[in-house]
């Protein structure tokens, strides 16, 4: 496995930061699920929703630990962390479902600000509606990993150099490197 001193620096940080959050988010979920007063019930759902969705992005992260190098809408992911020892195809369904989970975390916390005007306008909003504005808000990210399926990847030492333009020495000695146009999603969507 090659890694240089800077690799080594941004594994050691986001081992760290990546561990930091899964701790407090699990710690924030025992808190919200055990301690939390009966009155906040529909938000706790908000912030449960939010709490679970970083943990969990917090735990692909550390699993894949990306160097992303994007250059011209493409894209090359150097995967520094555990999922290289799975291959390219799993890291980076990883790294997806990390940025799924990146998304459904900023729509969380934008739902969380509705129920709040919600809640001044009207003092009673039912547990059952908090748990549907986070399933249909959930629906968007979803459609992220759903439509992966369409794009092509390329592990190519060859095309990613291409991709990168040539500027990454050392490219060949990584263990897992992962390549994407971005083009092919627009050339899909027209």
């Amino acid at each position: 496995m090659f890694v240089d001193i800077y690799d080594q620096l941004y594994i050691s940080y986001a081992s760290v930061v990546s561990t930091l959050g899964v701790l407090f988010n699990a710690f924030l979920l025992f808190l919200i699920f055990f301690k939390s007063p009966a009155c906040l019930t529909p938000y706790t759902v908000f912030l449960a929703n939010t709490s679970i969705t970083q943990l969990l992005y917090s735990i692909c992260f550390l699993l894949t630990v990306p160097r992303v190098i994007s250059i011209n809408l493409r894209i090359v992911n150097i995967y520094l962390g555990f999922s290289q020892f799975l291959g390219h195809w799993w890291s980076y369904m990883i790294f997806v479902t990390m940025l799924h989970f990146a998304v459904n975390s900023f729509l969380s916390i934008m739902l969380s600000m509705v129920f709040r005007a919600i809640s001044l306008k009207t003092l009673r909003f039912p547990t059952s509606g908090a748990f549907t504005m986070c399933i249909l808000a959930y629906l968007i990210p979803l459609s992220m990993v759903v439509s992966i399926r369409d794009i092509e990847i390329t592990s190519n030492f060859t095309i990613n150099s291409n991709y990168t333009l040539w500027q990454l020495e050392n490219l060949d000695k990584y263990r897992t490197v992962v390549g994407t146009s971005v083009a092919q999603v627009m050339d899909t969507l027209s």
